[in-house]
């Protein structure tokens, strides 16, 4: 069953319906959302039932649909009194199944949730509105907010399972047993998550507690979730709590909620259960490690859709470059890593056109290796060849001034007298050493 989420979002406006197109994709029953949320208090001290400001949503459909209706406010009630709270559908308070006592002993502002399940609302116009009332005294409800989920129990694969019980059964088992009415059965084809939401009214006596359990396939372990479920509750008081399970394989499946209290004896009155089956979006790479090209392989996405591979935000380039799932929202394609020359560990994320995505780390290995030991000295190598004549050197410091012609031709002449007057005093000294 495909699912219309509607809520509306409004601080202190009165009236808000604005459609926001597609929350998560194909792969969940949720498509679209409306939301309503306002944050301040309203006083509430009428014993018969009034409006709650500013949870009322309107909308249309074009064929019948299932409704599951889900309200959260924080609460104070004054003189253990109690505040009960009803959605009325199209103005009929007998539409909606589920809880009604909402808040018991809250002397301070505590928080409440509670969920109903409408069965199948036709075609037209229809409005919504969350009602609330004392049984004496006054309370005042905090910030809140209200949504609406509508179901075409005409679309397959089913996606979305609830049930509505609206009578009152007494616990007084220590051990786990059936609540009745509280049993899904369905099958899947591929790997789910689930959500499973379990909401009553529950009265405890003496102070002791209640613990509830959803039980998968004979399984009280693959739920994760809350596990203690009420306590201090002398009059009739909404609780509600809610349990994941990862990665379903496909198959036959049945979903139980299981019930016990410590001591004494409880109540639990009008209930309801719903299941919302997610596909579970996978990526893989191989290998996981390396420094080349990488198979990138993804399911889980939205079927014939367009998906973008991103390497560290960044995107890069596929084989093929243009990547589609298949009608099962399945993909494969080659990408060669961008960052050989960064080592470590790198994000790979692939997106789809719904925004539908799944991401797995690589790790790029380092191929540079530890630096080796010095090697020896090499042989002198051979004597090169003469090397080119250098350019012309920048011309020197001009020297001193130099000896004129005229002083040139004054010192040239004088050394030749010079010369020759020391020839002639030779010649006179070696002539008079001649004589006897």
């Amino acid at each position: 069953m495909c699912v219309l989420l509607i809520s509306v979002f409004s601080h202190f406006v009165p009236s808000l319906n604005a459609q926001f197109g597609p929350l998560v994709g194909a792969s969940s029953s949720i498509v679209s959302w409306y939301e309503r949320a306002v944050e301040y208090n309203v006083g509430i001290s009428n014993t018969t039932f009034e409006d709650i400001p500013d949870m009322s949503i309107s909308f249309d459909i074009t064929k019948t649909m299932n409704l599951q209706i889900v309200f959260s406010a924080t609460i104070t009630m004054s003189g253990g009194n109690t505040m009960d709270v009803d959605p009325i559908v199209d103005g009929d308070s007998g539409k909606a199944v589920g809880s009604l006592g909402f808040a018991a002993n809250a002397p301070n502002f505590d928080s409440r949730s509670a969920q109903w399940i409408v069965q199948n609302l036709p075609a037209g116009s229809h409005n919504i509105t969350m009602k609330a009332r004392v049984t004496g005294g006054s309370g005042t409800i905090g910030f809140r907010s209200m949504t609406i989920s509508l179901i075409n129990p005409s679309v397959t694969p089913t996606r979305w399972y609830g049930v509505p019980v609206s009578n009152n059964i007494e616990i007084n088992n220590t051990s786990f047993e059936d609540i009745p009415g509280m049993s899904i059965s369905f099958s899947t084809t591929e790997l789910m998550n689930l959500q499973i939401v379990f909401s009553s009214t529950v009265v405890m006596a003496n102070g002791h507690t209640m613990d509830v359990d959803a039980v998968v396939d004979g399984d009280e372990t693959k739920a994760v979730g809350p596990f203690g479920f009420a306590a201090n509750a002398p009059s009739y008081d909404s609780r509600s709590a809610q349990w994941i399970v990862r990665n379903l394989p496909a198959g036959l499946h049945n979903i139980k909620i299981h019930v016990r209290v410590t001591g004494g004896r409880g109540t639990i009155g009008w209930r309801t259960m719903t299941i919302n089956l997610v596909r579970s979006t996978i990526l893989t790479l191989t290998p996981t490690s390396g420094f080349a090209t990488v198979i990138v392989a993804g399911s889980g996405f939205s079927p014939n859709s367009k998906v973008s591979i991103t390497w560290g935000n960044v995107k890069i380039p596929t084989v093929p470059s243009l990547l589609f799932t298949d009608t099962n929202g399945n993909f494969t394609a080659l990408i060669s890593v961008p960052t050989q020359n960064a080592p470590g560990v790198h994000t790979v994320r692939a997106t789809d056109e719904s925004e539908i995505g799944a991401s797995v780390t690589f790790t790029v290995v380092d191929m540079t290796g530890p630096q080796g030991p010095q090697g020896p000295q090499g042989l002198k190598g051979d004597k090169g060849d003469k090397g080119d004549t250098g350019a012309q050197g920048p011309m020197g410091p001009q020297g001193p001034p130099g000896v004129t012609s005229a002083e040139l031709q004054f010192l040239v002449n004088g050394l030749t007298t010079a010369v020759s007057f020391i020839a002639i005093c030779l010649a006179a000294i070696a002539l008079f050493r001649k004589k006897p």
